[in-house]
């Protein structure tokens, strides 16, 4: 599974992942956010 909801806390493996949640693209401070899916580190990810 690439979304888990654990309580509050919510995972995507990837930017697809996010993508086909509805989620994306993700800003800094929302569930689901991680830098590592920020590629140019701008506060938003998966924005392309």
């Amino acid at each position: 599974m690439d979304e888990e909801d654990d309580g509050g806390f919510v995972y995507y493996e990837n930017c697809d992942a996010a993508r086909a949640a509805g989620a994306a693209p993700l800003h800094e401070g929302d569930p689901g956010y991680r830098a590592a899916l920020d590629r140019d580190n701008d506060g938003t990810a998966c924005d392309t």
